[in-house]
């Protein structure tokens, strides 16, 4: 995460978008190995490891920085 204070997720019951213009503009992300679009349920940020956590009905995603 490039620039956390710009970077924005959101969740929808098409999966995973993310903007890092502040919510600007926003490109979907895929969750999952098979890159099947998700309906996203819950999302936590973990700043010390800084870490995204997405819960989707199919089970718990974790993406770092870099990743």
């Amino acid at each position: 995460f490039n620039n956390a204070a710009a970077t924005v997720f959101i969740g929808t019951s098409e999966g995973l978008y993310r903007s890092d213009d502040g919510g600007r503009t926003y490109l979907m992300q895929l969750i999952s190995e098979g890159g099947r679009d998700q309906p996203v349920s819950t999302i936590a940020y973990d700043p010390l490891r800084q870490a995204i956590y997405v819960g989707t009905g199919r089970g718990l995603y974790r993406a770092g920085a870099g990743e």
